[in-house]
């Protein structure tokens, strides 16, 4: 049995584009084990969540020769410093300030020939809005989707349109933080972040709705997106999977249907790609799409989508 690959794993501090401080971790492997050319994955987090649920993939990853960074965002986790309810944050700002930020330093840092950008959930919504994305070769989406409430199935679109129109402006009249665990979507969320994220939900266009700016910004990404939907994941239905993958017209996009029988499991869900269990199946995948975006998939359906003429 060969012994296992050495990595190294650093705490640091990084600096969003308006110098907001941000905590991350930085997973690169020992000398000799690293890729070449030289590839680096930058995993963006769900809402709420903190940069230490995906600590043992990104670890995973550096095993596999590829450096990965890890990091909270704005009043997230260990970057949460400051006034949580300051007035100006926004949920645009992980993606415009913070993501950007954290490209630009592993960009200038790293000298990187290839950055993959994995986005989970809000994650593969806002790489759309960096304002350096072309400097991204590629975006792993997994469970992303628009959140378009009416995009769900018609069971739950009375729970999400009550969260969106009344529980998040109520209680954010009253409290300066969202007590988002409440509808299991990680940390507290900051008042202008969760008042933004509300606003998109109730529109047709999502993010696309703050304007035009963020929506040519979407089209004029040229990179690859696989886009992992999961059969059994209710806060990433197949509608709001493609309607999201729909906001990125110049890619070359692909989405991939995967349902728990198809790695041998009973459950993946919303969170469950970045559990350990699934290092031999959808990590090792992950993988050999960020080291090659033509590799098939090993596990489910792949459908290419077609590249608008007009992006």
């Amino acid at each position: 049995m060969p012994a296992p690959v050495v990595i190294h794993a650093n705490d640091r501090t990084l600096p969003a584009t308006d110098g907001y401080p941000l905590a991350a971790t930085c997973f690169e492997p020992a000398d000799g084990h690293a890729l070449e050319p030289r590839t680096l994955a930058v995993v963006m987090a769900a809402t709420g969540v903190t940069r230490r649920h995906y600590r043992r993939f990104a670890a995973y990853l550096a095993e596999r020769g590829i450096i990965a960074i890890t990091f909270d965002y704005r009043g997230i986790g260990d970057s949460a410093s400051g006034p949580i309810a300051a007035p100006r944050m926004a949920m645009s700002d992980w993606g415009t300030k913070d993501a950007a930020g954290v490209i630009a330093w592993a960009r200038r840092t790293y000298a990187p020939a290839r950055v993959v950008v994995v986005g989970h959930s809000a994650g593969g919504q806002l790489v759309g809005a960096v304002p350096n994305h072309h400097r991204v070769d590629a975006v792993l989406a997994v469970a992303a989707q628009s959140g378009y409430w009416r995009l769900w199935p018609a069971r739950d679109r009375v729970l999400m349109a009550f969260i969106w129109y009344v529980a998040v402006p109520g209680v954010t009249a009253v409290l300066p933080d969202f007590p988002s665990r409440w509808f299991g979507a990680g940390e507290n969320l900051p008042r202008g972040i969760v008042r933004q994220w509300a606003r998109w939900c109730r529109s047709r266009n999502y993010i696309l709705s703050e304007g035009d700016s963020i929506a040519e910004r979407f089209a004029a990404y040229r990179g690859a997106i696989r886009a992992y939907l999961f059969a059994d994941d209710r806060y990433a239905p197949p509608a709001a999977v493609r309607a999201l993958v729909s906001f990125y017209p110049g890619a070359q996009r692909e989405i991939v249907r995967c349902a728990p029988a198809d790695v041998s499991e009973d459950h993946i869900g919303h969170f469950g790609f970045f559990r350990e269990r699934f290092r031999a199946t959808l990590w090792d995948d992950a993988v050999a799409w960020i080291t090659d975006p033509d590799a098939p998939p090993r596990f489910g359906t792949r459908e290419r989508i077609a590249q608008s003429i007009s992006a």
